[in-house]
């Protein structure tokens, strides 16, 4: 996994590819779920946390997801659903 912002065109590295156990391969199934709040990101998957990264590049704006093959793969088919976009409160 990484994680990246996108600005002006550019892709901004936030956390450099890394190889997770808790990420599952081949035809299996993954959760992932992203906590923000302020320019704090922490990051999990499969209920495993792998990722926190600070940015305050953007204050507001859209998620988005995106998924590929990692730097030593030639691709990647990938699905997306139950996505849920929750706002709570402190």
């Amino acid at each position: 996994y990484s994680v990246q912002i996108r600005q002006g065109g550019a892709w901004q590295v936030l956390q450099d590819w890394e190889v997770a156990s808790a990420v599952r391969g081949g035809d299996q199934s993954n959760h992932l779920r992203v906590e923000c709040l302020g320019p704090q990101m922490r990051f999990w998957v499969n209920e495993q946390p792998v990722a926190d990264v600070q940015d305050s590049t953007f204050a507001s704006g859209s998620v988005g997801l995106l998924a590929g093959a990692g730097p030593t793969q030639d691709s990647a088919v990938v699905h997306f659903d139950n996505l849920r976009l929750l706002v709570v409160s402190e």
